[in-house]
């Protein structure tokens, strides 16, 4: 059975991304494959390749991305209604 990172490691990696960005950022130009990292290099940052960081950053990219979507479309929605979002809006709590 294949391993892949979980969300704790997925907040490790950003964490070691966030203190070498410069570091993984050159690495990743060069990486034209992406997959995740699996077995016990899912729990080490440190080990990743660079198709395992490209891979990582693709879908924070995504994922933002997603996030805004979401929040354009509520906002679209709202304008078109004439409403005014409430805090308790449910365009407004995330994913």
């Amino acid at each position: 059975m294949k391993t892949e990172p979980n969300d704790r490691d997925i907040f490790r990696a950003y964490d070691w991304y966030a203190q070498h960005s410069d570091h993984v950022d050159a690495i990743v130009r060069l990486e034209n494959s992406e997959y995740p990292p699996s077995g016990s290099d899912c729990h080490q940052p440190t080990l990743w390749k660079a198709a395992h960081w490209k891979w990582l950053l693709m879908r924070k990219g995504i994922e933002i991305l997603a996030n805004e979507i979401r929040r354009l479309k509520c906002l679209l929605r709202s304008i078109h209604d004439n409403i005014h979002l409430a805090d308790d809006d449910p365009c407004e709590a995330g994913p």
